[in-house]
Formats: structure tokens, sequence, C-alpha cells
């Protein structure tokens, strides 16, 4: 997440080197290699503002209308972000030669991994969208539901003379919608009513038309 990156701090103790001198033996070597391309996918991007522009597009796409959803959207938008690291890694080494064969033979290991990491990565991002989906139907179909409770309750101080004020019962629709969706509903009604009304004419003329 966006400023939840948290850095790894290594116990200083008496005589320990001040700078890292490197690997020194191949397989040492090795396995820098395969931390850089690690380090590479998850490390903090290099350019913020790239990195915010592609997050934030995403986020908005998705539409959260709360902390939860915003934060489950922010991990999807992340994992994408990963993904295109892991596809850049990729090229970068394809570049190294111009054959394609035996490139991947040197780097197998590596590409390997990076297959492994999309391939955790997406699955995130599916369960993470499944999870941000039940979230946003379990919210709409709440408020469909408050809604029309809304709406009984000031058609029933209608009927009364009364004035309806939706937060008294805890609903955090105006007036002015919860009438528009009366308004809406009940033309709604007349106009099934009404298409009812000139389906009835047609289906008995068919009736008449096959005797």
């Amino acid at each position: 997440l966006q400023g939840s990156f948290i850095p790894c701090f290594m116990p200083v103790y008496p005589g320990a080197p001040q700078h890292s001198t490197g690997p020194k033996t191949q397989t040492g070597k090795q396995n820098s290699s395969r931390n850089a391309t690690r380090h590479g996918i998850f490390a903090v991007p290099q350019s913020t503002e790239l990195h915010d522009n592609f997050t934030d597009a995403i986020i908005n796409d998705l539409n959260p209308a709360n902390a939860m959803e915003r934060q489950i959207a922010q991990l999807i938008a992340e994992d994408h972000y990963r993904l295109n690291r892991i596809r850049e890694i990729e090229a970068v080494i394809f570049s190294t030669g111009p054959d394609p064969g035996t490139i991947f033979l040197q780097h197998a290991k590596e590409l390997e991994r990076l297959t492994l990491y999309e391939s955790r990565i997406s699955r995130n991002i599916q369960r993470n969208h499944d999870h941000l989906k039940t979230l946003q139907n379990e919210r709409k179909a709440e408020s469909v539901r408050q809604l029309a409770e809304a709406q009984l309750l000031a058609q029933l101080n209608l009927s009364q003379g009364y004035a309806y004020h939706p937060e008294h019962d805890g609903f955090v629709f105006s007036s002015t919608e919860i009438n528009t969706a009366i308004d809406r509903n009940n033309r709604l009604q007349t106009a099934r009513t009404l298409a009812s009304s000139l389906q009835e004419p047609a289906t008995e003329r068919a009736k008449h038309s096959n005797i």
C-alpha cells in the first residue's frame, strides 16, 4: 500500500561492518541476483508520481465508497502495479541478447521465479476483487432496503399529514432523495399498468387470428 512500506532495520552489533561489501562466492552472487529480482518487484517505486497516477486510476475505476472498500481497492491497484513491474523485468532480461532461447536457459531460475510471483499476485488480485464485489453488493443491497423503508415511512407520514424527517429514523437519505424515489416508483407502476393494458388487446387479436 502507498505509504505502508515498512523498512527493515538490521541489528547493529559490536564490530559489525557499516557497509556491505557484497557477495564473494558464486552462490552468494546468484542469491544476490535473485534478491534483486524480488526487490525489483516489491520495492518502493522510484517514481512516486507514476506509481500514484497508476494506482489512483484503478482505485477510481473500482469506485470504493468507504474505508474498507478503499483498502481492498488499494491492494488490487498495488498488485496490478507489481504485475507491470514483472513484465518490465522480463523485458529487460530478454533484451540482454539476440537469442531468446539462450537467454531463457541462462536466466531460467529468474524467469521461473517471476512466473511464480506473477501467478501469486494474479490470484491475490482475483481474491481481493471478489471480496470487494461482495462488500459492494452487500452495501448496495442494504442501501436499497433502507431506501424502501424510508419511502414507506415517508408515505405514512404524508397520509397522516406530517412532515417526514428521515434522520430521525437513522437514514442518511435526504427528503429530496426519498421523494424522488417515491415519484419514480409511482411513474414506473403507472408505466407497467399501461404496458399491460396495451398488451391485452394485442393478445386477444392474436388469439382470434389463429382461429
